[in-house]
């Protein structure tokens, strides 16, 4: 939750949407993003040299960011699901008013609920893990959210923009 916060400082949006200009930050092809806004956030989670390793021009799944994804760091692992491998539990929401999955530009300035009230990251179940590079996250049913997160227990944890973690 930090880490989107110090991003959002330093770019004044979310690792979300193509970057316009030569700075290049994010990038997409066919109107679709090359790597997670996981890989784009390791510069603000102290990963700064896993970073400098990924080839951004090219698509997370390229022989060489593949070989990467041993690399995956502690944050991005579930503690209770100690045994996937280079997959994440941790996805973003992907849907009307999601921030991490929209393919635009998306700023505090344009959470209209306040940030507070608006989820950012989930953890969703086993069954709904993705290779961590990979940039595809859980797309939900606004209608019925909570099964959209596949196989949970009977707690989950999330992810506010605002920063908290809660457990429903």
């Amino acid at each position: 939750g930090i880490a989107t916060h110090i991003f959002h400082e330093q770019w004044r949006r979310f690792p979300v949407g193509e970057f316009p200009g030569d700075d290049g930050l994010i990038k997409y092809k066919d109107g679709k993003p090359l790597l997670s806004w996981r890989v784009y956030l390791l510069p603000y989670i102290e990963q700064d040299q896993l970073f400098e390793k990924f080839k951004l021009d090219e698509p997370w799944d390229s022989p060489h960011n593949l070989a990467l994804l041993d690399e995956m760091p502690a944050v991005y692992k579930s503690p209770s699901s100690p045994g996937l491998i280079n997959k994440t539990r941790y996805l973003a929401p992907v849907g009307p008013s999601s921030i991490l999955g929209e393919k635009t530009k998306i700023g505090f300035r344009d959470i209209p609920d306040g940030s507070s009230n608006t989820v950012l990251v989930v953890e969703a179940g086993a069954d709904k893990a993705v290779p961590w590079t990979k940039p595809e996250d859980l797309t939900y049913d606004p209608k019925n959210p909570i099964a959209s997160l596949g196989e949970i227990a009977d707690v989950f944890t999330m992810l506010m923009a605002d920063g908290a973690v809660h457990q429903l």
